[in-house]
């Protein structure tokens, strides 16, 4: 293992693959996309759940981690729901497809944990 120039031996750098290249890539696009992604419609497995209403942004964070989603039932309610359940943004058509059901969507009314 090569020396630094204290002497002390020196990890070989690692340089990232093309597919982790990539992949961090499409990680900061999509945070993007969801960042602007007022007006998206929502669909759900079994049909369109409603449209984002708007990202929910931790204290400390620029990547939305929740979107307040405003459910098409005709009531005027909303579902927060977590961005981990997205499985795909298409910003061209401006839909987010979720992989839950509508009624699995429309079950998480406000159900989030704030921390300060």
């Amino acid at each position: 293992m090569p020396a630094n120039a204290n002497g002390s031996p020196q990890e070989p750098v690692k340089v990232p693959t093309p597919d982790e290249i990539d992949a961090a890539s499409a990680e900061a696009s999509a945070a993007a996309r969801l960042s602007a992604s007022h007006g998206f419609s929502v669909e759900a497995v079994d049909g369109k759940v409603g449209e984002v209403e708007t990202p929910l942004f931790p204290p400390a964070g620029g990547e939305p981690d929740f979107l307040v989603v405003r459910l098409a039932d005709g009531e005027a309610s909303f579902a927060v729901v977590p961005v981990q359940l997205i499985s795909s943004i298409d910003a061209v058509e401006r839909r987010i497809t979720v992989g839950a059901s509508c009624s699995a969507v429309a079950s998480m009314r406000g159900d989030i944990a704030l921390e300060y």
